[in-house]
């Protein structure tokens, strides 16, 4: 692994904590986490490998993304915040389905670095994962359709908050006074 992998693990990771206190959501917050990951697909994907099962394999990759991405995507919570806007807010669950992903990758990448190769390789020939790439590929479809799944759940969850408001504008709930307990007379 090199210098870039472990940065790209760390600021994966930190994607999921810039909304644990609770963050808007806007078209620059909903973009950006994808622009990263495609960032780094470009870099690291010069081809999809389709030799044995190495199409199989990236599937199966990029559909535990998915499931990740849109479990981490339905436990966050969304509401309105006070000034009116889409507010994401992360809670344990989705730290940990967004860090299992994440962890996963990384872990692989550790392992295979210090004393797994030859087990991989084992793996690799009983399942006839071939290509040369097969593991980068289907780790790096993997975290973009992670991304993309829980991102573009957010921002659909979001549309529909504001689709809710009256003129599709999200307005702040009136606060209750103190003295309204909710009961009022008709």
């Amino acid at each position: 692994m090199t210098a870039s992998d472990y940065i790209f693990s760390a600021v994966f990771i930190a994607l999921i904590f810039r909304q644990v206190r609770g963050r808007p959501l806007t078209a620059k917050s909903l973009l950006v986490p994808v622009a990263i990951v495609v960032g780094f697909a470009v870099r690291y994907l010069h081809n999809i490998p389709t030799a044995g099962n190495d199409v199989t394999f990236t599937v199966a990759c990029a559909s535990a993304g998915v499931v990740l991405g849109c479990a981490s995507g339905l436990v966050t919570t969304v509401r309105t915040g006070p000034d009116g806007r889409p507010i994401a807010k992360a809670g344990p669950l989705a730290i940990v389905l967004w860090v299992l992903g994440t962890g996963s990758r990384l872990a692989f990448g550790l392992y295979a670095l210090h004393g797994g190769g030859s087990e991989i390789h084992r793996l690799s020939a009983a399942y006839h994962i071939v290509g040369r790439d097969a593991y980068t590929t289907a780790f790096i479809l993997m975290a973009l359709c992670e991304v993309v799944a829980r991102y573009g759940l957010l921002g659909l969850r979001a549309a529909a908050l504001r689709r809710r408001q009256p003129g599709g504008v999200v307005e702040p709930k009136p606060r209750a006074s103190v003295h309204d307990h909710g009961c009022h007379e008709s």
